[in-house]
């Protein structure tokens, strides 16, 4: 529960919150949280893209990428706060693939969660066909494998198909990726211990469906479903992971199997990347709901600076929201339990802003 907010409610502005039960992290920041502008990883800014010019193709530790993945400065950005994100757009002769990779995963890593802002130039299905790409199955948002990727199983999150291959039951579901060409966020949470794959989309909590389950389904326990009541076997299994081998989104943006996608353009921006789902996010709404088909506006805080159990300080990210004002600040633990109620920004207590 948040007890208080103090510090300078501006974009780079530094609050910290007090209260209790925001549980634990091994460290204050996440492991990766990269503007574009700027690469953190494990806090510190990487300055990875430093001098690029504008189009360089990325060649830096932060991640690994596919053969076309470019450093933007002149292509719209998702908000005004930005000055540079990662575009894709067919050169090398590959339209089919944009995507990003994060390091290898220490072996002690069984969960992650991932979140990042993509806008494609062709979405959706028309007709049965693929405008995106190769098919239900073939074009991936996100692939999931372990560090030692030869060998293992994989887990995926595609332009429809939602399934987890070489899992208990190869269960799959479909769920609509959606024909939007505008920029959207998407939230990945895979837990190989609690046995969680977890979507958001924009917000909210992007169910599957599948008829053999008689509607929509959830790649949890069945004690563990949130929006109906629970199924077996629809647990998300990773038998194919050994124990010295820690699981990572593999890759994750836009990587059609097939390359049918000529004249696809992808655009990718705000990546977090973590071990765990304990954060801090601002929200345009008063009370936390991540219910599907919730409305809701949230934006990652990725500049943890301190975190404990009763303290935590951040820098604050103002994100795609044209103002602060009347929007609300949430703690998230490491469960992905929010604060029921936000805290209001416009009754944070000032502090002035610290110099530099």
């Amino acid at each position: 529960m948040i007890a208080s907010v103090t510090g300078e409610v501006d974009h780079g502005g530094v609050l910290t919150i007090t209260g209790d039960g925001f549980g634990p992290r091994k460290q204050a920041a996440p492991i990766i949280w990269d503007t574009g502008s700027a690469q953190y990883v494990n806090g510190t800014n990487a300055d990875a893209c430093a001098g690029f010019s504008d189009g360089r193709l990325i060649n830096q530790s932060v991640w690994s990428a596919s053969e076309n993945v470019a450093y933007s400065l002149s292509r719209p950005h998702r908000h005004p706060r930005l000055t540079a994100h990662y575009a894709g757009w067919g050169q090398n002769g590959n339209p089919g693939k944009m995507w990003l990779c994060p390091p290898d995963a220490p072996p002690t890593q069984k969960r992650f969660y991932l979140s990042f802002y993509r806008k494609v130039k062709n979405g959706g299905y028309r007709d049965g066909q693929a405008a995106s790409g190769g098919g239900d199955g073939s074009t991936k948002i996100v692939r999931i494998a372990g560090s030692d990727y030869s060998g293992t199983g994989e887990n995926v999150l595609c332009a429809m198909l939602y399934g987890m291959r070489n899992s208990h039951d190869l269960a799959s579901a479909w769920i609509d990726a959606g024909d939007e060409t505008t920029w959207v966020r998407w939230e990945i949470y895979v837990d190989t211990v609690k046995q969680w794959f977890d979507v958001w989309k924009d917000g909210h909590y992007h169910l599957g469906s599948y008829s053999g389950a008689g509607g929509t389904i959830e790649f949890r326990p069945a004690a563990d479903w949130r929006f109906r009541a629970g199924l077996s076997h629809y647990q998300f299994d990773a038998p194919w992971l050994p124990a010295d081998v820690g699981i990572e989104p593999m890759l994750f943006g836009y990587d059609d199997g097939h390359q049918l996608s000529a004249g696809q353009e992808v655009d990718l921006s705000e990546i977090y990347y973590d071990d765990t789902q304990a954060r801090v996010e601002i929200s345009d709404q008063a009370t936390w709901n991540d219910a599907p088909g919730s409305q809701v506006h949230r934006e990652a805080q990725g500049r943890l600076l301190d975190w404990s159990a009763t303290r935590i300080r951040l820098v604050l990210f103002q994100g795609g929201f044209e103002s602060l004002s009347g929007k609300y600040l949430y703690v998230i633990d490491a469960e992905g339990r929010a604060s029921v109620n936000g805290w209001p920004l416009n009754n944070v207590s000032h502090k002035p802003k610290p110099e530099d």
